[in-house]
């Protein structure tokens, strides 16, 4: 079911938020370390706030996905319009939802998805 596998990525989510707020509560230099300044990206408290607005729209394809269970034509496409919310979310140009984060996360994953092409000096 491709429901679970966005759910591991709202998990991940909700879990970098739990670091984020124990590295703040235990001084942890992150700006140094991981390379996240505060200024430019998001704190604990709006990590969790992306990570739950994720999760009740997961939790509301999974009833979806419950309730229509009688129209098997229909379930096949419930995943992809979550993972489609999912994806125009994350691409969309306007400035709500924390575009500067979800920009950065966008250069980060091409970043590694095509690790071996970039030169590191």
């Amino acid at each position: 079911m491709m429901l679970a596998g966005q759910l591991m990525v709202i998990l991940y989510v909700v879990g970098f938020g739990i670091n984020l707020f124990g590295w703040s509560r235990s001084s942890v230099n992150h700006v140094l370390v991981f390379e996240i300044d505060p200024r430019n990206h998001i704190n604990f408290i709006q990590c969790f706030l992306v990570g739950f607005v994720m999760l009740a729209i997961w939790f509301s394809s999974v009833l979806a996905y419950i309730t229509l269970e009688k129209f098997a034509y229909i379930l096949p496409f419930i995943p992809f319009v979550s993972f489609l919310i999912f994806f125009i979310i994350f691409i969309n140009p306007f400035e709500f939802f924390f575009r500067s984060s979800r920009f950065w996360a966008g250069r980060l994953i091409v970043f590694v998805c095509f690790y071996p092409r970039f030169q590191i000096f």
